[in-house]
């Protein structure tokens, strides 16, 4: 219940929402979600557009920072009630977030994707005294962010 609390509360504020790794479970690759855009009925719909906004915002400059996953997912009927509020927000944060990937502080992947680079990097780390932790930034476009100086950061939608 305090968990269920927390998350009202952190919609509400226009929290910062956090960076997730993906992990191997049960030979599935599991993604964890950053971010649920609740549909916008019932009581959610006094959480104003700007707090949901600043959220995905938020996540966008914490995952352009701290190269990370930003994984932001919804059901598509979560779009309807109130239309077009929400369908509004998440157009906004594309827009946001079509800048980054233009200017290559970020990349935004499916979960295919996303999942691909996991198990292939996962793979490529089977050598003794390596980290454990993934980390895809570390990984993603070595060549690309060689030659620019720095690592991305992924975004998964």
């Amino acid at each position: 219940m305090l968990n269920s609390l927390a998350m009202i509360w952190a919609d509400f504020v226009g929290s910062s929402p956090c960076m997730v790794e993906p992990s191997l479970k049960d030979g599935i690759v599991s993604i964890p979600g950053s971010l649920l855009i609740r549909y916008a009925a019932g009581w959610r719909k006094f959480i104003p557009d700007s707090s949901r906004l600043r959220r995905l915002r938020k996540g966008l400059e914490r995952v352009r920072l701290s190269r990370g996953v930003f994984h932001v997912w919804f059901h598509p009927e979560n779009l309807y009630a109130e239309w077009p509020r929400l369908e509004n927000v998440v157009a906004r944060f594309l827009e946001e977030l079509g800048v980054l990937v233009r200017n290559g502080d970020v990349r935004c992947l499916t979960m295919g994707q996303l999942a691909a680079e996991f198990r292939s990097h996962s793979t490529a780390k089977q050598k003794p005294l390596e980290p454990a932790a993934y980390t895809p930034a570390a990984q993603v476009n070595s060549s690309a962010a060689s030659s620019r100086g720095r690592t991305r950061s992924a975004v998964s939608a």
